[in-house]
């Protein structure tokens, strides 16, 4: 059931492969890149009716979703700049897809969170470049 992916997680591992993610992206700026890859996120999920509310925290920002499972949605990406994003919920996976609005040659984002009881296990892919994080709920 998909409302189990609703709850308060918190990071355990960091991503593999963060800096070949980041290569990827073409993220060259020294300073964001130490940023991006210290970060320790939580993550708040809730759901009311059909709509997600998706809040990621880091002691850098928040990162505040509201969407429709299937629906586009405007955000930003993992380096900050605007995309365009789906998130598709089905059962116990959370998948969204980011591509950039300006430019269709860019490479596309994938990221899907799977949920297993108190664990999360997200995958971030651009390419074939993937890393991967844990989480464990703490509420």
């Amino acid at each position: 059931m998909s409302t189990s992916i609703c709850g308060k997680w918190t990071q355990e591992t960091p991503f593999s492969n963060m800096e070949a993610i980041l290569d990827t992206v073409g993220m060259t700026n020294p300073q964001i890149r130490a940023m991006i890859c210290s970060l320790k996120p939580e993550i708040e999920i809730a759901k009311n009716g059909d709509e997600w509310e998706f809040k990621m925290y880091t002691t850098q920002s928040t990162r505040n979703v509201s969407f429709t499972s299937g629906q586009e949605i405007d955000t930003l990406s993992i380096v900050g700049k605007p995309v365009k994003s789906v998130m598709v919920v089905e059962g116990n996976v959370m998948k969204e897809t980011h591509r950039d609005p300006n430019d269709p040659s860019a490479e596309v984002t994938y990221i899907t969170r799977t949920f297993n009881n108190d664990e999360m296990v997200v995958s971030l892919k651009v390419k074939d470049v993937e890393g991967l994080s844990k989480y464990k709920r703490v509420a």
